[in-house]
């Protein structure tokens, strides 16, 4: 435990973290981490997953990671250590199964598209945040997926964008308009 806790704090200084992405990345790549509605993982995985869903709050509109850092940063916001997400991370490894598992099989059905790095870091962090006792789970994990997302965020800014007002900008509206445009650009099999 005292090792997978050293670990995941030091996550934001692994250099993997960095190298999840390389240029060549391509958007699709990109919507797959941070979206897929309903049908689109219905229609991606063969009808054998869909997005994440918890009993009271419902599905989650994305099966990416954006659903989650949605519901994050609001429970920042509110510091609600009690809510429905906290509490099914308390209880069971279902969500970072989940969020590991649908990136390392889109890895190995599409080889070419460059998720091998995110897959292996996902696998790495999440195996250790399961070695820690479940009231610090939700801590840790949502640590891990913030970082995944922050580093996308960067990835997309830094290499995606043309225009230098968008790429250097800083101001989280803006890097969400900017990462709107991603929504749009999954590969659909059944299209």
């Amino acid at each position: 435990m005292k090792d997978a806790h050293a670990k995941l704090s030091g996550i934001w200084r692994d250099r993997a973290l960095f190298n999840l992405f390389d240029d060549k990345t391509p958007s699709a790549a990109i919507n797959h981490v941070l979206f897929r509605c309903e049908h689109e993982e219905h229609d991606i995985s063969g009808s054998k997953r869909g997005t994440y869903g918890l009993s009271n709050y419902g599905q989650f509109p994305y099966s990416g990671l954006t659903s989650f850092m949605h519901t994050l940063d609001k429970l920042k916001v509110s510091k609600d250590m009690g809510n429905e997400l906290f509490d099914n991370l308390r209880a069971g490894d279902w969500y970072i199964d989940y969020a590991t598992n649908r990136i390392a099989l889109y890895a190995n059905e599409e080889p070419t598209i460059g998720l091998q790095k995110l897959a292996a870091f996902m696998q790495d962090y999440f195996g250790a945040v399961k070695q820690l006792p479940s009231y610090m789970k939700p801590k840790m994990a949502s640590r891990v997926i913030e970082a995944i997302y922050r580093q996308v965020i960067k990835h997309v800014m830094s290499t995606q964008m043309l225009d230098d007002f968008v790429g250097d900008s800083e101001d989280p509206f803006v890097q969400k308009l900017a990462l709107a445009c991603y929504q749009m650009m999954g590969r659909i099999p059944s299209v």
